[in-house]
């Protein structure tokens, strides 16, 4: 494709993995990919948390929390598979992980193989004692009356296992290095100040830009959507600009 700028905008896990298989060879292209981790605990809902009867048969996410660097989100059913009737989730997020070892590698330059994607979530141990306080969190609300009335119990795997297991710290943090999954935010794998500079260019290959969340310096405290359209809007006005 003949053009004087080629902007690439495939996101903080496709992005990198299309440099690498171009042999765009910028240090630090893949490294330092975030997210934010999140531990996820399953609500078995009396009456099958009414599936049967109108909105339930929708899903609704009707409140954030947000506790300092903590983020609940709730949800009042899983999908609609007959084995996941009847059933909810309350999940926990650190919103400020300090943790950035992830990484995005190639092991084929077929480009319909998938990239091999490692978040490092709890790499930190800082980041492993704050999301155990996400689900200490998560506890205490399990024990509220209002959470009483709507869920007969709360399991932490497909087995049926109850939370009560998790009393325990040294449980609980086995139990988060096994389930802890990322937010859905990937960012920071194309590092602003270290594969682009201000402008998005790629440090190295003159016209070849990058607009996406992989060029956050760090992972926003947010959903990293408004911040990736913030980023577009503000590079866009520069490029036209000159």
């Amino acid at each position: 494709v003949a053009a004087d700028r080629v902007v690439l905008a495939a996101g903080a896990i496709h992005t990198p993995a299309i440099l690498l298989r171009s042999g765009v060879d910028t240090p630090g292209v893949g490294e330092g990919l975030q997210d934010h981790p999140a531990a996820p605990i399953t609500l078995v809902l009396r009456d099958g948390g009414g599936r049967g009867r109108g909105p339930g048969r929708r899903l609704t996410i009707g409140s954030v929390l947000c506790r300092g660097d903590l983020q609940v989100v709730p949800m009042n059913h899983l999908g609609p598979a007959p084995n996941e009737a009847g059933l909810g989730l309350l999940m926990v997020a650190l919103m400020r992980p300090r943790g950035a070892t992830g990484r995005v590698s190639i092991g084929s330059p077929d480009p319909h193989a998938h990239p091999d994607v490692d978040f490092g979530l709890l790499d930190d141990p800082v980041d492993l004692a704050g999301l155990r306080r996400g689900v200490h969190l998560l506890l205490d609300l399990l024990g509220r009356a209002s959470f009483a009335r709507i869920v007969e119990r709360a399991v932490v795997d497909e087995h049926g296992t109850s939370v009560d297991v998790l009393a325990d710290d040294a449980a609980l943090d086995r139990w988060l290095r096994s389930s802890c999954g990322d937010y859905v935010h990937a960012s920071s794998s194309c590092r602003m100040g270290v594969v682009v500079d201000g402008d998005g260019a790629v440090f190295g290959y003159e016209g070849l830009y990058l607009c996406d969340a992989s060029v956050f310096p760090e992972i926003p405290d947010v959903n990293t959507h408004l911040p990736t359209t913030m980023l577009a809007e503000r590079l866009a006005r520069r490029w036209t600009a000159r």
